[in-house]
């Protein structure tokens, strides 16, 4: 691989970033919507696969010193588990665990605790690179070398979704559970139903894609190895340039911040409820500017954030007591804001 070869993307949720690693150089960083690339870390050993935790930490797979790492956002490194054999994709499940792709023979699939204990969940698959997780729990992985996409219960049933295709990597889930897939040799960008039907979506504008994430409009955002660029991709196959400061670029494992974790899904939920405007203005009025704190990757910002949250809280919890929020509102406002303070590491 090259001095400067990128392994991993990340896409966050709407006016936020991205989140790129790059196995020449050993560093994580973020690149904007608007193409501005920044360092969040460097130092890690052949970085491929990268995930993003729901406290606002980076999981990182490392091909070289065969570690997965936990990154945080001031870009201190520390080991969750070492002695792996190719860590390739990584994706988080539901309970906090890492699902890692081994893609060393003899091809393991892998849970590993945020406390360092391994545990296979499979062996004997082809050069496993890319890994997500569909709605039912089940692990969606990337054969490379077989070109085949299976499906994989967490109690290790393999079942083959697809095969034919070609050096397929990078694997996401979209919102109506079908599988987006990159197949690297061909340089397409492919729709896989669960049920085994592949559709194309692009078999130009691409060069050597290898990652791929979906942003919260529907749109995938792929990462090009053959000419280090990042781009978005419409469903209908329109290819536009996000970043090109890259060369080398060589994309695996991909997640997002769940939408239950953003400003931007507790503001469009006030939006959605049957409230008088007024109500919902001094909903909102707590909130201003916390979306972009919260997706500026600064976390000096991040007491900011809380405080906001904390005033939301208060307007939740006095809204219920006067009868202008219903309990239920309340609770489903309280769970959001919530939810987005678990991000933080805030109780």
């Amino acid at each position: 691989m090259s001095s400067s070869t990128f392994s991993s993307v990340e896409a966050q949720f709407p006016g936020s970033w991205y989140v790129v690693v790059n196995y020449g150089t050993g560093e994580l960083s973020r690149v904007t919507p608007d193409g501005t690339v920044t360092l969040i870390a460097s130092g890690l050993s052949g970085p491929l696969g990268v995930a993003i935790e729901g406290s606002g930490t980076f999981i990182v797979t490392e091909d070289v010193s065969h570690e997965l790492s936990r990154v945080t956002s001031s870009g201190t490194i520390t080991t969750i588990a070492s002695g792996l054999g190719g860590p390739n994709g990584v994706a988080i499940d539901s309970a906090g665990n890492y699902i890692v792709a081994q893609s060393d023979p003899p091809g393991i699939l892998s849970r590993i605790t945020p406390g360092g204990a391994v545990t296979t969940i499979v062996s004997g698959l082809s050069h496993p690179a890319g890994v997500a997780i569909d709605g039912s729990g089940n692990y969606i992985v990337a054969q490379q070398n077989s070109g085949e996409l299976s499906r994989v219960t967490p109690g290790g049933t393999v079942t083959l979704i697809a095969s034919g295709l070609s050096w397929p990597q990078g694997v996401a889930v979209d919102a109506s559970g079908n599988y987006i897939v990159v197949q690297m040799h061909y340089g397409e960008l492919s729709k896989v139903t669960p049920g085994g039907t592949v559709t194309l979506i692009t078999g130009s504008g691409l060069s050597g894609p290898h990652s791929v994430a979906i942003d919260s409009s529907g749109n995938y955002i792929v990462t090009e190895q053959s000419v280090g660029e990042l781009s978005s991709v419409t469903p209908g196959g329109t290819v536009t340039l996000i970043a090109s400061d890259f060369s080398g670029v060589q994309l695996t494992g991909v997640a997002a911040w769940p939408p239950e974790q953003t400003v931007e899904k507790l503001v469009e939920t006030i939006g959605t409820l049957n409230l008088p405007p007024a109500v919902k203005t001094s909903l909102l009025a707590p909130l201003k500017g916390a979306a972009d704190l919260l997706n500026d990757n600064n976390p000096n910002n991040d007491n900011a954030v809380i405080g906001k949250l904390g005033a939301f809280m208060n307007q939740v919890n006095a809204k219920e007591k006067n009868g202008q929020l219903t309990t239920e509102q309340a609770a489903q406002l309280r769970e959001l804001a919530q939810a987005i303070l678990t991000r933080l590491g805030s109780t």
